[in-house]
């Protein structure tokens, strides 16, 4: 629609006013005096001329020598129509159409552009076809459209032109047909009609039937409109630059066009130079200012505007951050169908971010979105029924929904579908199709697919286990910044596995992911620091790492710190608060907590001791498959403490713990069948056991299996075989080695003979304890052998095997008393020496106590005490024993 046209050179209004004062008039309002052209004009206008009467209309509706008055215009307009001017007429139409100084009326408009139109008034004769074109005041009516605009058009009508045209490009009123449309919009370009020079700009960049596709035409017709001001073209060409379409392309070219559209308030426009803006393209990136123009098109309802405004608010770019806006703008977005919006909408309900949480609202929009085809929609969605949330879970609905997808490139369905097929959710479960598409996904750079595909080649799951393939996925995942993946190329480097162990870079990218406060790589951080793997000792960091992983809630951390204060590591040994963490920990079902809550039960350490708590309490570590749980419950079961005695359930949960190869399992499995406890007696089987043990190190099966092959057992006798057993447990502090093995080098057996050697093995064992060995050690003093004979040290160390109450400590320490050898002979501290042996049935104790007696040495002589003891030690085969016997018998009187 045109404005109304002002026609004051073309009008010649001499035929009513005399041509003198009709010249005079049009004179004085050329020349801008227009104050004294409207007294002019208006004295003829009352005089009832036509023409006067529609130069001060549109004198008074433009406010020109007179203040303007739109009611009096029409009014005077009215008074020009109604005299049958055509100009009048046309222009009274244009102010009803308008609602200008009268109210709107199309019926009116219709009227009078028809009364116009019927004079040959081409301008009437356009605006009427197009409100049949509209059906504003009439009934639409598109071929009463064309014949009206096929007559403006005879008149040289450019509007009509151009409108005729815009028939042709739509098919209405007449066969579809771009070409005429095209040589409609190119008669009237070439005469300098903007919008047609738009029109055929869009007919060349679209093509349409027929019409050669032709970008450089495209450009060149917007070009035309665009310089013209037309806001449609300036953006139409911006979008030309942006794409390379038809010119050279160019971001900067590119945002002045969009700019300039924009400065005239095309949303269209201002979104996309908001998109320069947010991009750093073609200007400098500047969120603010991206911002600013995604809010000026989203204000006019543009709905791709509300979205990146939207997203904005979201991230907080340009803006601080708001969840609120933005769930306020994706809503205006998504109530007009941008499935984007729909999604983001969807997922804010799903977070409860700037909206309650309400996972059927999030369905609900999801939903919406899905319908539409949006993948991130139909993604999120089939997480929602993964997740059982909003809607019910359907693990078989979710895979449907993510293969579509995933098949049509998305990698964030292709990661998901993945998922399902490792856990076999929905789908049969497959490692090797989840190797498949997360290997789809991380060809497209998904960091989440590269951390799980690196995981999959770590474990051997799908495809072959490869430790260098791991790394390099997990490092490209976590080069990225993806905390899982830096913690996972931590721990490969901690293990042994197929590449070399380097705690340094271990430490490194842990370090990374606990930065990102990935819980689990601040307790494995806290592990590194608190053995000193890779970084520098120490149990203040942590303690400080276990601290907020814990206070996070993290069992594992919970654990941890525990074992700082159960062992005094770093800080003061705490058993209560180690209770504590370890309690914390086993009520979210932790293993390793239940384990080692169970052990301070059952040594009543910072807690009530309460044994049938610790069986509990391993229980529930054993029946989650943790070994020492399984241990120590199956030694609870032998032992009878805080469950019945039962040697068929330690040998049951002795054997779970050993088929997971727990050393002290198989070591203690190991003893069942060499005692024939819970199993039937099999030497060789316990031979077995305590082989797979020893070779992982334990101490204490090294020292049975050397026993076996000491005594020939389930296994050939080998001297040397069970020294070298023994040598490695008493490398490892065992005093059992340390004790027989000290054997081994008095008697010369598997090794060479060596006193000496034997001796310094029997010093190790007796400095912790072991009283055998002190006993040994105390006899090579009395015999000095491999050390010089000293009765002095023997007293010592016989006396420290006599305080634990070893019966041969006691014997030897009596003999020494007995003799004063290192101590005062002292026959009373002998004989009771003496006694506290023989009580215990040491048979050369029993004897030397009847020796005592029979002389009455420290103890009153006594015939039948000393006959007594004599008897004791006899029947265990004591030879002087029984001579005392048979001496006694003899010298007996016969009958």
């Amino acid at each position: 629609m045109r404005r109304i046209r002002i026609l004051i050179a073309g009008l010649l209004f001499w035929t009513l006013l005399g041509p003198a004062q009709a010249g005079i008039a049009d004179d004085i309002y050329a020349q801008g005096k227009y104050v004294e052209a409207f007294g002019l004009y208006k004295v003829q206008a009352e005089k009832g001329d036509a023409g006067a009467q529609f130069k001060i209309a549109m004198m008074l509706h433009e406010g020109q020598g007179v203040a303007r008055d739109n009611v009096q215009a029409a009014a005077w307009m009215r008074r020009a129509a109604d005299q049958g001017n055509a100009d009048a007429q046309y222009a009274l139409a244009s102010l009803y159409r308008k609602g200008d100084g009268v109210p709107q009326d199309y019926g009116q408009a219709a009227s009078w552009y028809r009364k116009a139109a019927d004079q040959g008034h081409a301008g009437a004769q356009n605006d009427l076809g197009f409100l049949y074109v509209k059906g504003w005041g009439v009934p639409q009516d598109f071929g009463q459209a064309l014949q009206l605009f096929r007559k403006a058009l005879a008149r040289g009508d450019a509007d009509a032109q151009f409108n005729l045209g815009t028939l042709y490009e739509r098919g209405q009123g007449v066969a579809r047909n771009s070409a005429q449309a095209a040589a409609l919009f190119r008669s009237a370009a070439a005469r300098d009609h903007v919008k047609a020079q738009f029109a055929l700009g869009t007919l060349y960049a679209e093509g349409r039937q027929g019409l050669a596709q032709d970008y450089g035409q495209a450009a060149f017709w917007f070009r035309r409109a665009a310089n013209r001001g037309n806001a449609e073209a300036q953006y139409s060409l911006g979008q030309m630059y942006f794409q390379g379409n038809g010119v050279t392309r160019s971001d900067s070219q590119a945002a002045d066009w969009f700019r300039r559209a924009a400065d005239q308030s095309l949303a269209a426009a201002q979104n996309s130079l908001g998109f320069l803006y947010a991009e750093g393209r073609g200007v400098r990136q500047e969120f603010g200012q991206a911002t600013a123009f995604f809010g000026k098109a989203a204000e006019q309802g543009h709905v791709e505007a509300q979205f990146n405004l939207g997203l904005s608010y979201a991230k907080g770019l340009g803006v601080p951050q708001a969840f609120d806006q933005a769930a306020l703008w994706y809503r205006k977005a998504a109530d007009q169908g941008h499935a984007g919006a729909q999604t983001n909408l969807g997922l804010l309900y799903h977070n409860g971010q700037g909206v309650a949480r309400d996972y059927e609202q999030a369905a609900a929009w999801l939903g919406k979105a899905a319908a539409q085809g949006d993948a991130d929609g139909q993604n999120s969605l089939a997480a929602l029924y993964v997740e059982g949330r909003g809607v019910k879970q359907d693990y078989r609905r979710a895979a449907d929904l993510l293969s579509k997808i995933a098949e049509k490139g998305h990698a964030g369905a292709q990661y998901n579908l993945g998922s399902l097929y490792e856990k076999g959710l929905g789908l049969a479960q497959d490692y090797g199709q989840a190797a498949f598409w997360f290997r789809k996904a991380a060809d497209q750079g998904d960091v989440g697919a590269l951390n799980e595909l690196g995981s999959l080649h770590a474990l051997g799951y799908g495809v072959a286990r490869d430790y260098a393939k791991a790394a390099e996925l997990f490092r490209k995942a976590a080069d990225r910044g993806l905390a899982k993946a830096q913690y996972n190329l931590g721990i490969l480097y901690c293990s042994d596995g197929g590449m070399p162990r380097d705690y340094g870079q271990a430490a490194f990218w842990l370090s990374k992911a606990a930065d990102q406060n990935d819980l689990n790589a601040l307790v494995d951080l806290g592990v590194l620091h608190a053995n000193g793997w890779g970084v520098k000792q120490d149990y203040a960091r942590a303690r400080e790492l276990y601290r907020k992983a814990a206070a996070q809630g993290l069992a594992r951390a919970q654990y941890y710190l525990g074992d700082l204060y159960e062992n005094g590591r770093g800080v003061p040994r705490d058993y209560v608060l180690a209770g504590d963490l370890y309690r914390k920990a086993a009520e979210q079902g932790d293993a390793e907590a239940q384990n080692r809550l169970g052990i301070l039960y059952a040594n009543g350490w910072g807690v009530t001791l309460d044994l049938e708590q610790a069986a509990a309490l391993y229980r529930k570590a054993a029946e989650q498959g943790n070994a020492k749980g399984q241990f120590n419950l199956g030694t609870a079961y032998l032992q009878g403490k805080g469950v019945a005695r039962s040697q068929d359930d330690a040998a049951l949960w002795f054997r779970k713990a050993a088929e997971q190869g727990d050393p002290l399992a198989l070591n203690a499995q190991g003893v069942l069948y060499v005692n024939g406890w819970g199993v039937a007696r099999d030497y060789a089987q316990a031979a077995a056991l305590f082989r797979k043990a020893a070779d992982r190190g334990n101490a204490q099966a090294q020292f049975n299996l050397g026993r076996l092959y000491a005594t020939g057992q389930g296994v050939g006798q080998d001297y040397a075989q069970a020294a070298a057993l023994y040598r490695k447990a008493a490398d490892q502090g065992d005093v059992d080695a340390q004790n027989d093995l000290g054997a081994f080098y008095v008697y010369g057996q598997g090794v060479v003979r060596d006193p000496a050697q034997a001796a310094a093995l029997y010093r190790k064992a007796a400095a912790q304890g072991h009283v055998t060995a002190q006993v040994n050690l105390a006899a090579l003093y009395v015999y000095g052998q491999g050390v010089p004979q000293d009765y002095y040290q023997a007293a010592f160390w016989f006396g420290k095997a006599a305080i634990q109450g070893d019966a041969a400590g006691s014997d030897g320490l009596g003999t020494l008393y007995a003799n004063g050898w290192g101590v005062p002979q002292d026959y009373a501290m002998a004989a009771d020496l003496y006694r506290k042996a023989a009580d215990q049935g040491r048979a050369s104790a029993q004897y030397a106590l009847g020796t005592l007696y029979a002389r009455g040495l420290g103890v009153a002589r006594d015939k039948q005490q000393a006959l007594f003891w004599f008897g004791k030690a006899a029947d265990q085969g004591h030879t002087k024993a029984k001579a005392e016997l048979q001496a006694e018998k003899s010298a007996a009187p016969k009958p």
